[in-house]
């Protein structure tokens, strides 16, 4: 039986796995990198080939840190994206979000192209800190 989920996949929908490469140590945390997208792939309904998303992840082969996403396709086509990753500490801005999620939305449950409530946070978050680090660095000196 189909997954109701599948019939409501827009066309284009993708599953997403994102992935960090080190030269010293491959793609790190393999197992639950795969794990992942095979099991959204058998829930929703998504054509898989574990073996083809592994000879991707196996070819990646680089001198320097790289960050790696992966899509497979409703149909089961793989694609892989790499861009270079900067290793380093970085400071991270956390926000709570004004907006409620709804617990029964079955797209929450999976790493998709579906990411209208992620892209519409991210880019609150963007004005958000953008409006803080203003006002901090217009504010009087010792407030």
């Amino acid at each position: 039986m189909e997954d109701p989920l599948y019939q409501l996949a827009p066309d284009g929908t993708c599953l997403i796995e994102t992935l960090g490469y080190r030269p010293a140590e491959g793609c790190r945390y393999l197992d639950l990198h795969l794990s992942r997208p095979h099991h959204s792939a058998l829930v929703i309904g998504f054509a898989i080939q574990m073996n083809a998303i592994c000879d991707q992840l196996m070819a990646v082969r680089s001198d320097t840190p790289l960050r790696c996403r992966l899509t497979l396709s409703q149909a089961g086509q793989v694609a892989m994206k790499t861009t270079p990753f900067a290793l380093g500490t970085r400071s991270w801005l956390v926000a709570i979000a004004p907006m409620r999620l709804a617990s029964d939305d079955p797209w929450l449950r999976h790493k998709t192209t579906q990411r209208r409530l992620y892209d519409t946070m991210r880019a609150f978050c963007r004005v958000f800190f953008a409006s803080i680090s203003s006002a901090l660095a217009n504010a009087p000196s010792g407030w």
